[in-house]
This record gives C-alpha cells, structure tokens and sequence, in this order.
C-alpha cells in the first residue's frame, strides 16, 4: 500500500484502530513524525480515566502537531477522522444555525459536535486566503464609518502593537489580522467581530489570544499557541469579571466553560466564512427583499449542503 491508499482506508473507516495502527508503522519504516502522532493520538482518545497520563499524552501530541507536516495534520484533524484534540476542552464547533440545513439550537449561537460538520478542503489552505473574497476599500470604509477617523487609526495602531509583541504569534495568524480587506471580508449572522488581540501566557508557557468575539460579549475566540509551535483555536464563555463597566475592552479570565472548536487558524476563518455565506444563500428571500447581497451557489457551499442533506436522509 501507498501512502494515499492509507489515508483514503483511514478516511473510510475513521472509527477503526488497525488501519491507523498499520499506517503508523509503513510512517516509521519511513521516518516520518506522523507515526508518533497516530499512535499518541490513540492512546490519548483511550485514556480519559487515567488524569496524571492524560496530561503527559496531551503534551506529546502538541509536540506531534508541531512536528508533522501541516497540511498532512490538516486532514486527520478533519472531522470525523479527529480521534482526540490536544487541548484541555473538548471538540465542539459553537455556530448559528444555517436555515433549513442545520437547525438552531438556541436563540444565538450553539454548540454542535466537532465529529457532525462537513470536511473541509484542506488543499486550499495555503496560508495565503486565495479562496476569500476580499473587501473593498469602500466595504472597508463603510463598516468603519460609525467610529471618527481618529480612533481608527488609534485602533489600527493598537492591532499592530498587539501582534508585534508576540513573535510567537503564526504567520498565517499575523497575515489576516494586519490585512483589513481580509478581515472585513467575513462577518456571520450572530454578529462576530475581530478585536485587537488580547494575550496571556498560561503556567506552561503557552499563549492565548482572544481575537473574535460576538455582539453580547457572551463568547470569546481566542488562539492557543503551544511552547512547541502547534496552535489551534478554542471558543470560551468569559467570566463576568473579563469586562470592564463600559464593555469595550477584554481582560485575560479562566473560562468556566470552552471548546476546541478548530485545529488551526486558517481552517477556523474558512469554516465561519463558508458558514456565513450558506446562512445568506439559505435566507435569500428575506435577503433580496431588503436589498443585501445573496451569494451564489458555489461548489463549496454546495458540498456543505449536501454533507447536511445526507445526514437528514433517513437510513436505508
């Protein structure tokens, strides 16, 4: 067997040990790291009862994620084929509901298992955003127009200064946060919106950076980046203490309760986009009657639709 012919039996059978445990070893007759990551990541999904190994398997599978290739993480990190999530949350997306296609569960944003939504196309995760539309200068201009001049440019000024004191931070982190025609270029229908990041450094040396939240301050969006390298973002509810009286700004707090909810920036940033633009084609009715744009069907949104017209289907 191939490397492919692994992968494709992987993907076939994600529930089932022996073809991982197989590729592990062709992997190590190899010398490739992705051996140490299967078999750390199976060890880690069967060792929930056991605190004190849960936590040193934790730790080796950041160091795997940091030491195999991206986009060769980016496929076992794919739902369904996810067996165990380094992090101390579980796995977990916190969206809206898309209209028809998957059903709300509550008045805002819910939480739906990691392992239900659709795979994602991570051949075009490049670093570079290639399949975002960017916004114009006039979008730009039209979504900041609220606040004067002055405190935009302040507020841009801050982003920078946020970024630049922690060279930690990814390259594809730094790329999209400091390119507004790549921020303004995905919103969502819950009303999510990028700040300027705000960092803390954990006991062991890791960083999390809030950069998303929503329009209730009820959900916060922050980057893990481990001390090896590997990141991947977790979504959180903040303590009521994170807020200052006026709202406006978002101090470091223990989350009493947050999910893992992406392995990786650029997976993160495509899913809520893609998501956004499924919610405006599945209410485009009420969308042209006042006058907004609806996008097209896409062969991306379409693949999303029919991942959720499959799991509606009844069995055979």
């Amino acid at each position: 067997m191939e490397n492919g012919d692994f992968i494709e039996l992987i993907q076939k059978r994600p529930w089932d040990d022996v073809p991982r445990l197989a590729y592990a070893d062709w992997l190590q007759s190899r010398h490739s790291p992705g051996a140490d990551y299967l078999r750390t990541e199976l060890a880690l999904s069967q060792s929930a009862t056991n605190v004190s190994e849960t936590a040193t398997l934790r730790e080796q599978l950041w160091r795997d994620w940091a030491s195999v290739d991206p986009s060769w993480l980016a496929i076992f990190t794919q739902p369904r084929i996810l067996r165990a999530n380094p992090s101390l949350f579980p796995s977990a997306w916190r969206g809206s509901g898309l209209g028809q296609y998957r059903a709300r569960r509550s008045a805002l944003i819910s939480t739906y298992p990691y392992d239900s939504l659709p795979p994602l196309p991570v051949e075009e995760f490049r670093g570079q955003f290639q399949w975002l539309n960017p916004a114009t200068a006039e979008e730009i201009d039209m979504a900041r127009a609220p606040a004067p001049k002055e405190a935009q440019d302040q507020f841009r000024r801050q982003r920078v200064a946020a970024i630049e004191k922690q060279p930690r931070f990814p390259d594809v982190f730094r790329r999209f946060m400091l390119a507004d025609e790549l921020t303004f270029a995905v919103d969502y229908p819950s009303g999510l919106s990028f700040c300027n990041p705000h960092s803390r450094v954990d006991d062991a040396g890791g960083i999390y950076a809030t950069f998303l939240i929503d329009s209730q301050y009820s959900l916060l969006w922050d980057l893990y980046v481990h001390p090896a390298g590997a990141h991947c973002i977790i979504a959180r509810r903040p303590e009521p203490e994170a807020f200052d009286t006026g709202g406006s700004s978002i101090e470091p707090a223990t989350p009493t309760t947050a999910w893992f909810v992406a392995p990786s920036f650029e997976a993160f940033i495509y899913r809520i986009w893609l998501e956004n633009e499924l919610w405006k084609y599945a209410h485009g009715e009420s969308l042209r009657q006042a006058d907004r744009h609806v996008p097209s069907l896409t062969r991306s949104l379409q693949r999303y639709i029919d991942h959720y017209d499959q799991q509606a289907a009844p069995s055979p």
